[in-house]
C-alpha cells in the first residue's frame, strides 16, 4: 500500500530537512520504496544527500512543467 508523508512549515529552522531526510533513510533501511522530493528553493534535503545541483538532469521544476513526462523523470 502507498503511503504519502508529508513533512512541511513555512517557518524555517523547524528541522524539516533533517526530518526528511532520516525518515527517508531509515525507511529505505527497511527495504521500503522511498521517494523524497525537494521543493525548498535551496535544495537543501538535494544537497544533504550529496547531490551536486548542476548535475541533475532533471528537477522539481522540469516535472511541474510537464506533468504528463513526471514519472519517467523519477
Amino acid at each position: 500500500m502507498t503511503k504519502i508523508i508529508v513533512i512541511a512549515s513555512q517557518k524555517g529552522g523547524t528541522g524539516k530537512t533533517a526530518t526528511t531526510q532520516n525518515l527517508g533513510y531509515e525507511l529505505s533501511q527497511q527495504n521500503q520504496k522511498t521517494l523524497l522530493i525537494d521543493f525548498d528553493p535551496q535544495a537543501d534535503l538535494t544537497k544533504a544527500f550529496g547531490f551536486d545541483l548542476r548535475e541533475l538532469p532533471v528537477t522539481i521544476y522540469d516535472a511541474m512543467q510537464n506533468p504528463k513526462e513526471a514519472s519517467s523523470m523519477i
